[in-house]
């Protein structure tokens, strides 16, 4: 595994819990980025649609910066390309989030998703699969997600919330998401996998209206 490390002088680091960070490219400009995390690239040519493996992460500020891949290696230039988006969060001990990129350009965000730390150990009942939607469509309105041929599990799910977790039987499925109170029959899901004692997140990324069409990744929560 990967660490970020802070670039301050601090105390009592040693003894803080641990964090973990990861990263997800869900921009519709569909460009392959290079993310820094002040000013040290820890993660190069992050497809769209790539979740990146968790990151160790020192407690800690750190400014996030989102490039274009191969926009050259700026520090060997005199004036450096400007970011896609950057920002600066803090990392607090014994947290864990997925860092998403989204929109298009030229309002492309950074989304911190938080994640249950030590989510494994909080599973009352490992013999379930655990599942979980987030909204990363920019152009579409409140979704509702649900097994096709099932009981809905989400509803009213605007663009980048997150739900809770749904338990569900282990097996395989095909997911619905459509609008909320729509009647039509939505966009269907590739069929996915759900192991038991494994807890998933299933991202809508894409557009409604426009390329890239909506899609969908499913990611597997909390194997640091």
């Amino acid at each position: 595994m990967s660490s970020l490390w802070c670039s301050k002088l601090s105390t009592g680091a040693g003894s803080a819990r641990p964090s973990y960070v990861r990263f997800l490219n869900a921009s519709p400009d569909k460009l392959p980025v290079d993310i820094y995390a002040n000013d040290k690239c820890v993660a190069s040519r992050v497809c769209y649609g790539e979740v990146t493996d968790y990151f160790s992460v020192t407690p800690c500020s750190y400014c996030i910066s989102v490039y274009p891949s191969n926009s050259g290696n700026w520090k060997e230039t005199a004036l450096p390309p400007p970011p896609l988006v950057e920002a600066c969060l803090s990392v607090t001990a014994g947290t864990v989030m997925t860092i998403a990129i989204v929109c298009t350009s030229p309002k492309t965000a950074i989304l911190v998703i938080p994640e249950i730390y030590r989510l494994y150990t909080r599973m009352r009942r490992p013999n379930l699969a655990a599942l979980r939607f987030v909204n990363l469509v920019q152009d579409a309105p409140a979704l509702e997600f649900a097994p096709v041929d099932g009981t809905r599990l989400f509803r009213s799910v605007c663009f980048t919330e997150h739900t809770r977790y749904a338990r569900l039987e282990p097996g395989t499925y095909l997911f619905r998401i459509r609008p909320t109170g729509s009647t039509q029959s939505g966009f269907i899901t590739q069929e996915y996998t759900l192991e038991r004692g494994v807890a998933y997140t299933l991202y809508a990324i894409g557009l409604t209206s426009g390329l890239p069409p909506l899609d969908t990744i499913l990611v597997e929560d909390g194997f640091y």
